[in-house]
């Protein structure tokens, strides 16, 4: 594997995964204040951006930088929005105008270290690198210029486990800025310790990590116990990790923002599938995780990192899985049912259809 191909798959998935605390830095109250200082035009624009139209976004901020070709805000806002469109090069141009103005923000190192984490996909051998290299620096910009910003460490964090060593990529300091997360975010601490110990391949301490975790279940917040348990799971500790899970996602029931309690409630249906035991459980799980994302409104559109969220598994996948569960269980006319109903929707996911194909086989 290449170095661009591995900056692809290792760091840029590993970015996807920021938290909703680290998307959500900017208070509600600043926001406002920020809003409340700016021009008409600026703020029509921002409004576009956060909704998501794009277009719109872009002719806003480029009306405004007609007018002010210097302002640093518009500036941020226009690399950003190209960002989300995956126009990189324009993203990365703009940016580099944007940290010409001096001083620079840490969201602005951060989000520049994105997009060069993102060039990198599409990058030479030859080039990969020092996209790779840019990056690297402006995270350790941002976490310079403002120590308690988390998306820069856990910005900081993934690269340095993701990254091949040619490039920078060290887990000793992936460990180093580990310790430095923690008194920011503990469950963010909790979710990449977990992936640095498995990174590490040190299976048994990940496990005991997951358990210790877990004996305090009952004060343990739900994005922990959610990844604590996911730990069970890949281990194939599956009767422990359905027992956590159905326990996880009881919270549900009190608190419908909790997200990660319904996701538990799907995950408690994957591991009767990877089981190939617990199947009535596991096909009360899905058809409850059914019941639930149906009463869900779709997440309105905007700028990936504010979507506060985790994402939920589709419906069509807790579908699947729940028609393997019921020809297990001898209920072969309803999975039939199932899997013709998914055959006819002609989702456009390859790996979804290669799963389906497998499932009307095992059916014949």
């Amino acid at each position: 594997m290449n170095v661009s191909t591995k900056l692809a798959v290792l760091i840029i998935s590993g970015l996807c995964s920021v938290s909703s605390s680290v998307a959500a830095q900017a208070t509600e109250d600043s926001k406002q204040q920020l809003l409340e200082s700016m021009s008409v035009k600026l703020q029509s624009g921002i409004s576009a951006f956060e909704a998501g139209e794009w277009k719109s976004a872009v002719k806003g901020f480029k009306e405004v930088l007609a007018e002010e070709p210097k302002n640093n805000t518009a500036l941020f806002y226009l690399a950003r929005t190209y960002f989300e469109l995956q126009e990189l090069d324009d993203a990365e141009e703009v940016f580099e105008e944007a940290l010409e103005q001096q001083p620079n923000s840490a969201e602005e190192h951060y989000w520049f270290a994105r997009v060069n984490a993102s060039q990198a996909m599409d990058a030479s051998i030859f080039t990969a690198a020092g996209y790779a290299n840019d990056s690297l620096d402006h995270f350790k910009l941002s976490v310079k210029v403002k120590p308690d910003f988390l998306a820069g460490h856990i910005g900081l964090f993934n690269y340095y486990l993701g990254a091949p060593s040619i490039v920078g990529g060290s887990k000793d300091k992936a460990a180093e800025v580990l310790e430095q997360i923690k008194p920011l975010s503990l469950s963010d601490y909790h979710v990449l310790k977990l992936n640095l110990l498995r990174a590490n391949e040190q299976f048994e301490e990940s496990l005991k990590f997951a358990e210790s975790l877990l004996s305090s279940m009952q004060t343990l917040d739900s994005k922990s116990g959610f990844y604590a348990v996911l730990e069970l799971q890949r281990q194939k500790q599956y009767e422990a990790a359905a027992t956590a899970f159905e326990s996880l996602s009881q919270r549900y029931a009190k608190d419908k923002n909790d997200r990660y309690s319904l996701m538990a409630l799907y995950q408690l249906g994957r591991t009767s599938v990877l089981a190939s035991s617990m199947v009535q459980q596991g096909i009360s799980a899905f058809e409850s995780y059914l019941s639930h994302i149906e009463l869900i409104e779709p997440e309105p559109a905007g700028p990936s990192p504010e979507m506060g969220k985790p994402n939920l598994p589709e419906a069509y996948w807790a579908q699947l899985r729940l028609a393997q569960l019921k020809a297990v269980n001898t209920e072969k006319e309803a999975a039939n049912k199932i899997i013709k109903s998914l055959s006819a929707a002609k989702i456009d996911n390859d790996y979804f259809q290669d799963e389906l194909a497998q499932a009307k086989k095992l059916l014949r």
